[in-house]
Formats: structure tokens, C-alpha cells, sequence
């Protein structure tokens, strides 16, 4: 199921009533401001902060406080302090993500940069599409782009660990974080996050892909039942992606009048391609997007391998990244996603390969 928004309760109104007690409210440390103008209660935690600066930031918050609101009395202190409380129906985590945005602006997140927790991007972008902070959604979602980009570059970089994301996902929920992180591309139309994101969805147990993750706080993330099916379809079409990338392998010859060492390279190579058929199983997988090393790393430990004269492993490597650019150039087709109609502009220009590292 996708991502669903929660409403805002109806607030309070001074006809609802004069006061109200904040005694069993416990106040947030650090969003409790001495001159705030307004309290916002999420779950039973109290945020007092500015009105005019919330209202000036977000025009649903500005509708809400446009609402009489009933004064909230704190008696607790030698001083009696009273400001009108609105409630919301957040939870108090996802709020104080936001507040703290609000109020700390850029510097809130790339101060945690690059180990933001995934669950503060989920609560800022599903906070800021709720509360229409379009500054809040961008820059949230701004890390998920970075990860999940349109770049094949950028993510053969990633597959490599050249470079890394800004962000972590949750421990041992990667799977849930990434059914979560195609339901915030959806809710708010950040669809150049989609293609990669749906990718690795393709890599989780179909069970899961079918009925969803179960988070260790019980809450369970399902994918649309649109994306659903497109993940189902699109492990097929992977799979047969990476069929064909191994045929690359299975019919490898001597480089033609390159070869260096043409009485070594065809019994090397005859021997490698025997070692392959027997290691088929495990090369074909749904992961034909990965990087070279990735993808050929069995192989490329074996003496047959290393014996090899540099022209045939280099066009050896040629091949299979030419069809690995292949694979990437069709991937929306493969995921059934319309570029134009999302908006997605999708494949880069191919990167320089560094063969030596075979």
C-alpha cells in the first residue's frame, strides 16, 4: 500500500473551551521556546514554537492557527505561562523532524550527512507534502536522488563503493526502507528516485515484494498494488537480462589479432568457460545492474583468468559492458515506467572503464 497522509485532527476551537491544561503534556527540550506563540501537540508531546514563522512557511498551518484556538495553561512553572495549543494527529517523532527543519533549515540534515537516518528523510518528505513545505520535501528528498539516481556513472560508483550514500538505512530494514522510499517517490512526484528504487525492489524475496515487510515495531510496508506487479514482471525480465550477459562469458574467444599469447589465451579461455557453466546458477541473478567487479568477481580469482593476456580480458570486459549498457538503456522498459510522462531523464553517458582492476 502506498504512503498514506494523515490528516490533521480538527483543531480545537474556543468554543471547544477556554483552557486547557498542558499538565499532562510532557514538553519537547528543544523546541520548547520561551517566547514561542503557539503550542503543537503531536501524541502527548509539546512543541511551543512561533506561529508567524510556521504560518509564513506552511499555508496549512497557517489555516489551522486562522482557527480560534483554546489557551494552554502551564501551571507548572513559578510563572504562569498560556498560549493557544493546536493538536495534530503525527506522530512525534516525524514532527519534531520537521520542526527541527524548520527551524535549523539545511544545516539540520547535512549536519548527519552521510549518516542520516532513513527515517528522517521518510518523516520530512511525508511531513513536508502534508504541510506543503516545499523546501522540506527538496532537500529530503534530495539524498534519496543522490543514492537512486539517473546517473549509470554515479551508480556503478555506488556498486563499487567509490562512493557512498548520504544517508543509512534502518538497521536490518533496508527491504522496508526501500518499499518506503518508492512510496515517497510517488506521494511526492520525486519519479527520477523510482527506477533504481523499484531495481532493488526486484532483489527482495518475492514473498515480500507480494505481501510486504513487517518493520520490528509491527507496522507493515507494502509496495502499490501497481508496483507490485511491476516488480513481479520486471524479475523476469532481469533475470533473462542476466542470462544473456553471461552469454557474453560462454562464448568468449581470443581477441581477434590482439591476442598476445594466442597458444595460452584458447586453453585458458575453453577452461574459464567450463568453470562458468558449472557456476551458471549463481552468476544469473536479478542484479545484471551491478558493478563489473561484482559481477565477474568469481571469475576473475581463477589462474585461467589471470593467465589471460590483457587484450582477451579486456575484450572480454568490452562485451559484457556493453551489454550491461544495454540492460541500463532499457531498464524503464523493463520496469514499465514512461519517462516522458514522469519526467525521468534516464541514462547518462558511458563511463570510462578501468580494466586493470581485472
Amino acid at each position: 500500500m502506498a504512503l498514506e497522509t494523515p490528516a490533521l485532527n480538527s483543531p480545537q476551537t474556543a468554543a471547544d473551551g477556554i483552557d486547557v491544561s498542558l499538565g499532562s503534556v510532557k514538553q519537547d527540550p528543544d523546541l520548547w521556546f520561551e517566547d514561542g506563540s503557539i503550542v503543537v501537540v503531536a501524541e502527548n508531546t509539546g512543541f511551543r514554537v512561533h506561529k508567524l514563522l510556521l504560518s509564513h512557511l506552511s499555508p496549512v498551518f497557517r489555516d489551522v492557527f486562522a482557527v480560534p484556538q483554546p489557551i494552554a495553561v502551564d501551571s507548572s512553572r513559578s510563572v504562569v505561562q498560556s498560549s493557544p495549543v493546536v493538536h495534530v494527529s503525527d506522530d512525534v517523532y516525524d514532527m519534531k523532524c520537521l520542526l527541527r527543519a524548520i527551524y535549523d533549515g539545511r544545516g539540520y540534515l547535512t549536519e548527519m550527512s552521510p549518516y542520516i537516518p532513513f527515517t528522517v528523510i521518510s518523516a520530512l518528505m511525508r511531513l513536508g507534502h502534508k504541510y506543503e513545505i516545499k523546501a522540506v520535501v527538496d532537500d529530503a528528498a534530495h539524498h534519496l536522488e543522490g543514492y537512486f539516481t539517473t546517473d549509470f556513472r554515479t551508480w556503478l560508483q555506488y556498486c563499487s563503493q567509490d562512493a557512498d550514500a548520504t544517508f543509512d538505512f534502518t538497521e536490518d530494514e533496508e527491504g522496508a526502507d526501500l518499499f518506503e522510499a518508492v512510496n515517497l517517490a510517488r506521494l511526492t512526484s520525486k519519479h527520477a528516485i523510482l527506477p533504481l528504487a523499484l531495481y532493488k525492489c526486484c532483489q527482495r524475496d518475492l514473498a515480500e515484494i507480494m505481501f510486504g515487510i513487517e518493520r520490528q515495531a509491527g507496522a507493515v510496508v507494502r509496495l502499490s498494488k501497481d508496483d507490485v506487479e511491476r516488480c513481479v514482471r520486471a524479475r523476469e525480465r532481469l533475470l533473462r537480462e542476466s542470462c544473456q550477459m553471461a552469454g557474453t562469458i560462454a562464448r568468449a574467444t581470443c581477441a581477434p589479432r590482439r591476442c598476445m599469447t594466442p597458444r595460452v589465451c584458447p586453453r585458458q579461455l575453453e577452461r574459464l568457460r567450463e568453470i562458468f557453466t558449472s557456476m551458471l546458477a549463481e552468476l544469473v541473478n536479478t542484479l545484471p545492474l551491478s558493478g563489473l567487479r561484482e559481477q565477474l568477481e568469481e571469475l576473475t580469482v581463477l589462474p585461467e583468468w589471470t593467465q589471460l593476456c590483457y587484450e582477451c580480458r579486456d575484450d572480454l570486459v568490452s562485451q559484457h559492458k556493453l551489454k550491461q549498457q544495454e540492460t541500463w538503456g532499457k531498464l524503464l522498459e523493463i520496469l514499465d515506467l514512461d519517462g516522458d510522462e514522469l519526467g525521468i531523464e534516464w541514462a547518462g553517458p558511458w563511463p570510462s572503464w578501468n580494466t586493470e582492476m581485472f
